[in-house]
């Protein structure tokens, strides 16, 4: 397959006239040329089986979607907080009470 060229589905009885459909399985065609590269997320240390969980489902998503995924273990809520603004992480896991205070 052509880098350049994205492989379209024949199939029109989805789709609205005159457009093609992506198929899902293109997923992983369709993310590199957008650019973006890894999402990267801050998460807290996984101490407990919940943060360990989140981690571990957030990474079995991004595999199932094809998307690059990459995880940041931060120390310090403070650190997860800012590191969006920083253009370190896109999105980060934090209390309510330390994203508001």
């Amino acid at each position: 397959m052509d880098a350049e060229c994205l492989p379209l589905s024949d199939r029109t009885d989805e789709v609205a006239p005159g457009r093609r459909q992506v198929r899902r399985s293109d997923r992983p065609v369709l993310w590199r040329p957008s650019g973006p590269g890894a999402v990267r997320a801050a998460m807290p240390l996984p101490r407990s089986r919940r943060s360990g969980g989140l981690a571990t489902g957030l990474r079995a998503a991004f595999q199932e979607a094809g998307a690059p995924f990459a995880i940041t273990f931060l120390r310090g809520a403070a650190a997860r907080v800012t590191a969006p603004a920083e253009s370190r992480a896109e999105p980060a896991a934090a209390s309510r009470f330390a994203a508001t205070g």
